[in-house]
């Protein structure tokens, strides 16, 4: 009998010490997603200042976008600087659609990385770029005034967008 009840405040202990473990984990898991969402916005800040100070402090990078923008003739490596250039911030929009499928990123950080790649956009010389170095999808989200729009609703509603 008093074995009975011995086992019967071990497995209420053990139980209790279940539920605390629970608990604990739940709010670990919190902490980790919240970490994890600032380790993102910080890393993407960050690639944003690493991709702006190229042409901040390249007077080359930055006189090849001020060519392409005035519509003036391109030679060769002049071309390749802008279709990195392009690239570059491509590849910032492409993850701030990955984290906004994963839940990390809201629609207007979708709709600021794109911002950059839209600016440029009315550019013939970018678009031209654009054209031939995007997927259908990023030039629609690029070219077209509601392409980032399109692009969050399909991804909201369920639609494969990419």
């Amino acid at each position: 009998m008093i074995a009975g009840k011995v086992n019967e405040w071990l497995g209420l202990g053990a139980n209790v010490a279940v539920l605390v473990g629970i608990v604990f984990l739940v709010f670990e898991l919190r902490s980790n997603t919240e970490s994890n969402r600032i380790a993102l916005t910080t890393q993407f800040s960050s690639n944003w200042v690493a991709i702006n100070s190229d042409v901040a402090t390249n007077r080359e990078l930055a006189a090849v976008v001020q060519k392409a923008v005035a519509g003036a003739e391109l030679d060769e490596v002049e071309s390749i600087q802008l279709d990195f250039f392009i690239q570059q911030r491509a590849a910032q929009a492409a993850m701030m659609r990955r984290l906004y499928q994963e839940g990390f990123a809201t629609r207007e950080d979708v709709h600021r990385a794109y911002q950059s790649l839209r600016r440029f956009a009315i550019y013939d010389t970018f678009r031209e770029a654009f054209l031939r170095g995007q997927s259908e999808r990023n030039q629609r989200m690029i070219l077209e005034e509601d392409g980032v729009e399109w692009w969050l609703d399909a991804v909201d509603s369920g639609e494969k967008a990419d």
